[in-house]
């Protein structure tokens, strides 16, 4: 799971790889750069004029953020035609100290304008780091020919690793609808769906010290107490890609200690809409 960091202070499109926040904003008046990070990833940023290079410039704040991973969602990279997609990183909003590129090999993993996770971000060596602190985010794309990319999410956020999978009985094809029903006074019964295809997750996970119940005490604190979104991956290391959009379905976080040393934490939450953002609809 990614828990996803928000604080953005400010956001801008500009021209070419080295764009910073003195150079002119190109952002669209149809899609604010705000948009990348406000958990809606239907609604899209895009720059206003077709080109070849593009910076999209984050401001995180003067506390800065602190991540692992990344993901992207509702995106039309492939179909622009990317052929690279870099992430730097710096404390100063012109890039010019203090700057390093993350390694994010976008282009190799999609052939289509589905959904990209990379849990193993590093600017050098192979293992995979944790960056704290960081305020000034340059996310360059460049395309093949002139066009315009547009990104509906770009999260950026912390792993927790899970001791266990979820205890059996566990679904993990849980999809269903959010519908309505009408029913006649001669009997005829009508159901309608105003939303289609979104996963839930209801598992029961297992912890068996201190060290793993503070991690999910954690995690619940970075999601403002349940209030954010997160990441659910099944499978991180196989699939990294198949992951949910998830938003808590509780108030309160339900983890009881079971017995000493072990406590058990009943999660339930549904997938982030609309019907166009499902994993499913990607299937």
């Amino acid at each position: 799971m990614g828990t996803v960091d928000g604080a953005l202070a400010d956001a801008m499109w500009a021209a070419g790889l080295a764009g910073t926040f003195a150079s002119g904003d190109i952002t669209s008046t149809d899609g604010p750069a705000f948009w990348v990070t406000n958990g809606l990833p239907h609604l899209k940023t895009l720059p206003n004029a077709a080109g070849t290079t593009f910076s999209l410039l984050l401001d995180m704040g003067a506390d800065g953020i602190e991540f692992d991973c990344l993901a992207l969602l509702n995106h039309n990279l492939f179909s622009a035609g990317c052929t690279s997609f870099s992430v730097r990183v710096s404390d100063l909003s012109d890039f010019s100290v203090s700057s390093i590129i993350l390694s994010v090999d976008l282009t190799a993993e999609l052939s289509a304008d589905t959904r990209y996770a990379n849990f193993s971000l590093k600017h050098s060596g192979s293992d995979a780091l944790r960056y704290s602190g960081v305020r000034y985010i340059r996310v360059q794309i460049q395309l093949s020919g002139s066009g315009v990319p547009e990104i509906g999410s770009l999260i950026l956020g912390r792993r927790t690793q899970l001791e266990w999978a979820p205890d059996y009985p566990f679904n993990p094809d849980q999809f269903g609808i959010s519908s309505y029903r009408n029913s006649s006074e001669s009997g005829v019964k009508q159901r309608g769906a105003r939303n289609a295809g979104a996963r839930t997750v209801s598992a029961s996970i297992k912890t068996r010290n201190d060290t793993r119940r503070d991690d999910v005490v954690t995690f619940w604190r970075n999601l403002g107490y349940g209030q954010g979104l997160f990441m659910w991956v099944d499978n991180p290391s196989s699939a990294p890609l198949l992951f949910n959009y998830m938003h808590p379905d509780d108030d309160d976080l339900i983890f009881p200690r079971a017995h000493f040393g072990r406590s058990d934490w009943g999660l339930r939450c549904v997938e982030q809409g609309p019907e166009s953002v499902f994993l499913e609809s990607e299937a």
